[in-house]
């Protein structure tokens, strides 16, 4: 996994460019409301970019986010890329 706020930068800039998979938008997945996580994670990402602090909620979302996006069933191939880096754009924002 990539660290350092260059590699945030980057990997949120790659995110940013990427389509949000139509699936994921239409319906929750494994429970999952991907819409919702894929903001609050964007959220703190741009915060931390900012150079701003994240609260207690904030780090508790980003730990939850990256639980949740660990234990997603089936995927095809477009909406697992995209939730694997959001995944990891939330353990990065975190341990940041």
């Amino acid at each position: 996994m990539p660290s350092g706020p260059s590699s945030l930068a980057d990997l949120w800039e790659e995110h940013r460019r990427s389509p949000f998979p139509t699936r994921l938008r239409e319906a929750d997945v494994d429970g999952v409301d991907l819409v919702t996580l894929d903001a609050g994670v964007a959220g703190c990402v741009r915060t931390v970019l900012a150079g701003g602090r994240l609260g207690p909620d904030d780090t508790g979302l980003l730990r939850d986010a990256e639980a949740a996006l660990g234990g997603l069933g089936t995927l095809d191939e477009q909406e697992r890329a995209y939730v694997e880096r959001l995944r990891t754009l939330a353990a990065l924002t975190h341990a940041g």
